[in-house]
């Protein structure tokens, strides 16, 4: 379950009563996707050591996404919109996104 937020595992296993979970445990699971990928390979449990070379936006975005608590993850509105920024804060069309994701991942044929 590498992949569950926090409060997921605690609902799960009968720590609490389920209540109503909300996107951030998806930016959660996101933020863990995100790692794998990085990685190239299954996350585990536990918090992650930045693989060596990680752009450091990339570690900064994957901290915020894995919080224990959900209100310190961004929302998926304010997770697209990260995604969307160059590392000096200025927005990038759509269109520049997927060349960038192309150029550094040719063999997901985006």
């Amino acid at each position: 379950m590498p992949y569950a937020a926090p409060e997921v595992l605690e609902v799960l296993f009968g720590i609490r009563q389920a209540t109503k979970l909300d996107v951030k445990a998806d930016v959660y699971a996101w933020g863990r996707l995100m790692w794998e990928v990085m990685r190239g390979k299954c996350p585990g449990m536990g918090y992650l050591e930045p693989p060596a070379g990680a752009p450091a936006n990339a570690v900064r975005l994957y901290e915020r996404c894995v919080r224990e608590k959900p209100k310190g993850r961004p929302t998926s509105a304010e997770l697209v919109t990260l995604l969307e920024l160059k590392g000096d804060g200025s927005a990038r069309s759509e269109a520049a996104v997927l060349r960038a994701w192309r150029a550094e991942c040719p063999e997901l044929e985006l």
